[in-house]
């Protein structure tokens, strides 16, 4: 009687659970984890004033998910930049809180992040073109020209391309956001030169001054502002 009474709730329990599942064609959906809780974006600038003549690069990660992420942050990392044509040539940046220029929700008091959906925290780092075995690529790795509208104070270099990468970790559980790696062509100008004596040099525009140039080469010795 009792082995008869376990066969019944055995084929009950099997009919029930046949049912939970419905038709036999049908298939429980797939649960899928998110792509990227957060995703990274690496980009050079050129800055050219008078108070700065250097390369910029600036690291943005972006909050993917529906949720808010909050507590105390890690906020380090690194950013590298490799010439594709000398591969020696090569700068590297440790980065950290103080590096940080936009974040809604980052207390430097506390060290606490706070970040919500779609909100971005955005890193900055100059490099003063000294690699990181002390070369100076001003006098050392660009190559120039005289440049035609302003050839007696300014020399152009030919486009140089190097590699921008990194990552940043913003909390320990996370995990590291990586970016890149990405071309960024970059046109030195010798000079930042007052625009009463030179046309400027619109450092946005697309930079592709590649040789061979017919224009005359250019030895600069002095980096610093002219015609002040």
């Amino acid at each position: 009687m009792k082995i008869k009474t376990n066969h019944t709730l055995l084929l009950i329990s099997l009919v029930l659970l046949s049912l939970s599942f419905g038709p036999c064609d049908e298939s429980l959906p797939v649960y899928e984890e998110p792509a990227k809780v957060f995703s990274g974006k690496i980009e050079g600038s050129y800055g050219l004033t008078i108070a700065e003549n250097a390369m910029a690069i600036f690291f943005t990660i972006t909050n993917n998910f529906d949720d808010t992420f909050d507590g105390p942050a890690n906020l380090k990392g690194s950013i590298e930049i490799v010439s594709l044509r000398d591969p020696s040539v090569r700068k590297t940046f440790t980065v950290g809180p103080a590096d940080i220029i936009r974040s809604n929700g980052y207390d430097r008091r506390t060290g606490k992040l706070t970040i919500d959906p779609k909100d971005t925290i955005k890193y900055m780092v100059r490099w003063d073109l000294i690699d990181d075995n002390g070369v100076d690529l001003k006098t050392s790795f660009f190559k120039y020209v005289v440049d035609p509208s302003c050839e007696e104070l300014r020399c152009l270099a030919f486009t140089e391309d190097f590699s921008l990468r990194g990552n940043i970790t913003l909390f320990d559980k996370t995990g590291p956001v990586f970016a890149g790696p990405v071309v960024y062509s970059f046109c030195f100008a010798s000079n930042w030169v007052n625009p009463r004596c030179c046309p400027p040099i619109i450092t946005s525009a697309p930079c592709n001054f590649r040789p061979p140039q017919s224009l005359k080469a250019c030895f600069p010795t002095y980096f610093g502002p002219k015609c002040l």
